[in-house]
């Protein structure tokens, strides 16, 4: 029992890092996507 609630535990945490993953990802996508603007205009 307390096996499977520890996997179950460890199934959300890297459930929840990979989102931040995400996140960190789109936040350096946009600060890109800002420089080239501050470059063309």
């Amino acid at each position: 029992m307390s096996d499977a609630k520890k996997i179950k535990k460890q199934e959300e945490v890297s459930e929840e890092s990979s989102l931040n993953e995400e996140v960190e990802i789109d936040k350096a996508n946009a600060d890109e996507e800002s420089c080239v603007h501050v470059h063309l205009s």
